[in-house]
């Protein structure tokens, strides 16, 4: 996929904060409604399985280069607001794509800046990277999908109940595919030593030591 052109507009970040402001607003409504009348929390719980899902599965559909613009480009906002970067001037957690906005949705008269974890992590998964590392993302991402759908609907249709034979065979799928996607989280962890941006977002100082010291973002 081509860089973000400068006045590129990802409309479906867009579409995903307001989304997000919806989500929201159903959890409220959720909060509100009296015991046994109305919808309760249902749409809350069912939009952000949608959410989740339109962000994962994306990744299928699209690649991973793709997926993680789109990710990136979810950030850039939050890291850009109330900034005035200049290039002579950057915090060490932020910086520029290696190639012009490949690492971003967003076009460059928008956002030009990012986070220093988020351009390493692109440039991780960018096209000709690792295809061990490719991998196991993509078992990650199904796996946690997979996980993160079934342990709702578990909640939603308990066992014990007629009808819901399929109650523990979808537990032990869930189990597994949430096993399955930690190794796979566990694995990519364990990369991290070899990317400073992510030993100095955990460390609090680039090539921090472990335990992190400071209050480093360790778990980005």
């Amino acid at each position: 996929m081509q860089p973000a052109s400068p006045d590129t507009v990802p409309y479906g970040v867009l579409a995903l904060y307001g989304a997000f402001f919806v989500w929201l607003a159903t959890f409220m409504s959720g909060f509100r409604s009296k015991p046994g009348k109305g919808m309760g929390y249902g749409p809350f719980v069912l939009l952000g399985l949608a959410i989740a899902l339109f962000i994962n599965v994306r990744y299928l559909f699209e690649g991973l280069p793709a997926g993680l613009r789109f990710f990136n480009g979810v950030y850039d906002v939050f890291i850009n607001l109330g900034g005035n970067f200049t290039d002579g001037k950057l915090p060490p957690n932020v910086v520029r794509c290696d190639n012009g906005q490949d690492c971003t949705v967003w076009g460059e008269n928008y956002y030009d800046h990012h986070a220093a974890w988020a351009v390493a992590f692109y440039r991780r998964f960018q096209p000709g990277a690792d295809s061990m590392r490719s991998t196991v993302l993509y078992i990650h991402l199904i796996c946690n999908s997979i996980a993160f759908f079934l342990v709702h609907f578990q909640l939603m249709y308990p066992g014990g109940i007629k009808g819901n034979e399929w109650h523990p065979v979808l537990g032990k799928i869930c189990f597994y595919s949430a096993s399955i996607g930690t190794m796979c989280a566990f694995y990519m962890f364990s990369e991290h030593d070899s990317v400073p941006e992510h030993t100095w977002a955990r460390g609090g100082g680039r090539g921090g030591d472990w335990p992190p010291r400071g209050g480093g973002r360790w778990f980005i």
